[in-house]
């Protein structure tokens, strides 16, 4: 009941080196350095693509589990979907002939732990409410709209909706400290907080809503809410944004048939049908420029490839390395990632088939259980449910917050089940787990600043044929990754 990894395995890498010259050189074979290095190969690029690791994909993976009964299934183990609030990755399956599919509109829940607002000194209780179909970061549009009311209750609802008479708060400046969740607190009430924002913002962010900065992680509800002098308006004014879906509880998101990991299989196929080719297992050292500034030198031990173009694509701290005196001093120091671990659970279980929590479940940090998400990948996924037998469920639980390092153990199954039970309000016991996996994905939570971004730039302006791309620039998540990497290496941004 096991699972091996379900990436294409890749050839010896003397057999994959190009016979030809290199032109382009992508150092780091995560997603970024994929979409980077077929957009060079597409544009008729001889591409080469090192990574240091002997998977590529980064965070964009599937695994086998061999199941109890014989057969297997295939799942994603990293990114199951995608935001849409922008068309870059749906843009990016499609052009690789993948079909891009929704979920189920079943929608997700929210699961959280607070006091009766009466007695202060009462002891948490765990609450479980369907997320409203229309929202910002968990905030509601429309206070008084059914699936509002019943997740804030009558009082809540109209504590929220107070928002709309109060006076403009102003926004404070940049050097005073302010959080998601006073902002929240002050203009919606603490219901509106612990019912909703914090677990939405927990799952989106992987943090405490106490210490997401509003101008860092919702920069368009901030300009909105300057517009508009309410909270409630400036979350519907970004919901109705283009690019935002109105009919699915939380944030918008697509999928993949067959996985998102298929896209790395597609990307890894479409650079090699262009003559490109991708090396696993080979660490570069340095990147050194040609004596003339025309042109770079990539060494991997006692390798040297010449190129015109090299594409940095790797995490924050190794492309430090790499860059070296390209990259302008850091004026702060970024924090690190936490780690995030990933269980994922295969369920002979009549009673999932009517979905309780819908496509899954966001956690507030406050809650009972260790885990800060589930997904019922059978009931998001209908090219899932399809494909496995009747009764039998995938789930996936989801472990680690930013700012939190001390959790890198991936949690073991009896763990796992028993918060999938409280999560899902279903008692799971070990007879109906039929194939399990643990997943630890290291630093994986670290963070996009905008001072990052400035010396990246600073840098590919002094280095001509250099584009650095990578989560670490382009911000979280595939949409700004994706977006980011194919819009660098696109001319007019390379020549």
């Amino acid at each position: 009941m096991g699972g091996e990894s379900a990436d294409r395995p890749v050839p010896d890498a003397a057999a994959r080196t190009p016979a030809r010259p290199i032109v382009t050189v992508v150092v780091g074979g995560g997603i970024a350095g994929l979409v980077a290095a077929w957009v060079r190969a597409q544009a008729g690029d001889h591409v080469l693509v090192l990574e240091a690791s002997e998977q590529v994909g980064g965070t964009v993976r599937g695994a086998t589990l061999d199941l109890a009964d014989g057969s297997t299934v295939t799942v994603d183990v990293g990114a199951e979907s995608f935001a849409t609030r922008t068309p870059a990755v749906a843009d990016l399956a499609r052009d690789l002939g993948l079909a891009v599919v929704q979920p189920d509109p079943l929608g997700a829940w929210a699961y959280a732990a607070e006091r009766a607002h009466d007695d202060p000194d009462a002891p948490l209780r765990p609450v479980a409410v369907p997320l409203p179909r229309t929202a910002t970061l968990g905030i509601p549009t429309s206070p008084w709209s059914r699936d509002v009311r019943r997740a804030l209750g009558t009082w809540g609802a109209l504590r929220a909706w107070w928002d709309l008479g109060m006076p403009r708060t102003p926004v404070p400046p940049p050097d005073r400290p302010w959080s998601l969740a006073d902002w929240v607190r002050e203009r919606l009430g603490e219901t509106v907080l612990d019912r909703l924002v914090a677990p939405v913002a927990g799952g989106v962010h992987s943090a405490d809503p106490a210490t997401l900065d509003p101008r860092t992680v919702a920069p368009q509800l901030v300009a909105a809410y300057e517009k508009t002098g309410s909270l409630l308006r400036a979350a519907s004014q970004v919901a109705a944004a283009p690019g935002r879906g109105k009919d699915k509880p939380g944030s918008p998101v697509a999928g993949v048939e067959g996985g998102m990991h298929r896209i790395v299989d597609e990307l890894v196929d479409a650079i090699e049908a262009a003559g490109g080719a991708v090396r696993t297992g080979v660490r570069v050292d340095a990147l050194v420029r040609n004596g003339d500034g025309d042109g770079w030198v990539v060494r991997a031990g006692d390798e040297q490839v010449a190129a015109a173009r090299v594409v940095a694509a790797t995490p924050r701290r190794v492309a430090t390395d790499l860059l070296g005196d390209l990259l302008p001093p850091a004026t702060a120091h970024p924090r690190h990632g936490s780690d995030v671990q990933l269980v994922t659970l295969v369920l002979d279980a009549p009673a999932l088939d009517a979905a309780p929590r819908g496509t899954g479940v966001l956690v507030a940090p406050s809650a009972d259980v260790r885990a800060k998400g589930l997904t019922h990948a059978t009931a998001k996924w209908p090219w899932l449910r399809a494909a496995l037998p009747v009764h039998r469920h995938v789930v996936r639980l989801s472990y680690g917050r930013a700012g939190d390092p001390g959790h890198t153990r991936v949690p073991d199954v009896d763990e796992a089940l028993a918060d999938a039970s409280r999560l899902l309000g279903v008692t799971l016991d070990r007879a109906a787990v039929v194939g399990h996996l643990g997943t630890h994905w290291p630093d994986a939570l670290a963070p996009a600043v905008s001072f990052d971004r400035e010396r990246a730039e600073a840098a590919q302006a002094a280095a001509p044929g250099l584009t650095v791309v990578g989560g670490w620039v382009a911000g979280t998540g595939l949409a700004a990754v994706v977006g980011h990497a194919r819009a660098a290496v696109t001319p007019p941004a390379i020549a």
